[in-house]
């Protein structure tokens, strides 16, 4: 009786530990400098994933009050992100006078609100790509912008003294490039492909800002830069066509010795020169390599998931990569979409 009545309290003893081990989830503290310090913290929720690598920082808001969104858009407004301002019940959109940009986004489901701070673009003179990316679409009238990466097969830049109207315009002069086969065209963006299989993005950014993102096809683009040897024109020396009147006494002269005309040059064995990896913003290049990540998503400006085509999340933003590198870049898939 005494050993089950000890056995009883050893048991309670470990019970009432693991009971008291358990804390509940802990709050990140809100920065006080850097980007993060230009916005409130929240007054609600659990803050997590607070995180700010060059222009862009970012942060979530677990499990807010059901008025927290709309008391922390109030709060953003009150320290100055009101220029520009487009809202609905689940996303707060502007920028501060000094040109920084707000995304909140409001996801219900989730319980979580994610926010987005990005640094202001500094505009200088623009130099369009010379490459093969740039001769793919037209030259905008504006010679403000700043590129973010550059390659011959791709590059993302942003370009300045361009309104609403002249986006669209600009898209008008895209689409009648070429640029008119799966097209998706809304408000304050169009993206689009060729019949080479190219791929435009362009979203008007605010402040008279454009954001143009071009990646062609890499298999045309490999296949234009690597043409065949042609083959030789004449044709080898033909066999006598006149029958000897007697019958040989000694063997059949032998074939020659020399080599016949040599076969066409076979293609080079080394591969194409790879795509060297960005030694801007540390973005590894886009490959074919491997079939399984050949496979096409879509990733936002900061988010850290890749989505699928036409998911609700990419209304913000959208890149076109391939799956091996949403993985590279630590992307996980979304669980809205995937």
């Amino acid at each position: 009786m005494k050993r089950s009545i000890s056995l009883l309290v050893v048991l309670l003893i470990i019970t009432l530990s693991a009971c008291s081990a358990k804390t509940p989830d802990s709050t990140e503290e809100w920065p006080t400098s850097g980007m993060g310090a230009l916005l409130p913290a929240p007054n609600s929720g659990i803050v997590e994933n607070i995180d700010e690598i060059g222009d862009t920082f970012t942060a979530d808001i677990k499990e807010p009050a059901d008025d927290e969104f709309e008391k922390y858009v109030s709060a953003c407004k009150e320290r100055g992100f009101s220029v520009e301002a487009e809202s609905d019940s689940d996303s707060y959109t502007a920028f501060s006078e000094e040109g920084y940009k707000l995304d909140l986004d409001n996801y219900t489901g989730l319980k979580r609100i994610s926010v987005y701070l990005y640094a202001p673009i500094k505009l200088n003179d623009l130099s369009w790509p010379k490459g093969a990316a740039g001769k793919a679409i037209p030259k905008p009238d504006s010679t403000k912008g700043k590129i973010k990466w550059e390659y011959d097969d791709n590059f993302i830049l942003y370009v300045g003294d361009m309104s609403i109207d002249d986006f669209n315009e600009y898209a008008d002069k895209c689409y009648d490039a070429g640029f008119s086969v799966k097209y998706d065209r809304r408000d304050k963006y169009f993206r689009a492909y060729n019949e080479n299989n190219d791929y435009v993005d362009i979203e008007y950014y605010g402040l008279k800002i454009i954001r143009i993102q071009v990646k062609l096809n890499d298999e045309a683009t490999e296949a234009a830069t690597e043409k065949p040897t042609e083959k030789p024109t004449e044709k080898p020396t033909e066999k006598p066509t006149e029958k000897p009147t007697e019958k040989p006494t000694e063997k059949p002269t032998e074939k020659p010795t020399e080599k016949p005309t040599e076969k066409p040059t076979e293609k080079p064995t080394e591969k194409p020169t790879e795509k060297p990896a960005d030694q801007h913003n540390n973005v590894v290049s886009y490959s074919n390599d491997h079939d399984d990540s050949n496979h096409t998503v879509y990733i936002t400006n900061s988010g850290k998931c890749y989505h699928e085509y036409g998911c609700r999340f990419l209304s913000k933003s959208c890149q076109e990569v391939t799956l091996e590198y949403a993985e590279s870049e630590g992307l996980s898939p979304c669980s809205y979409c995937h």
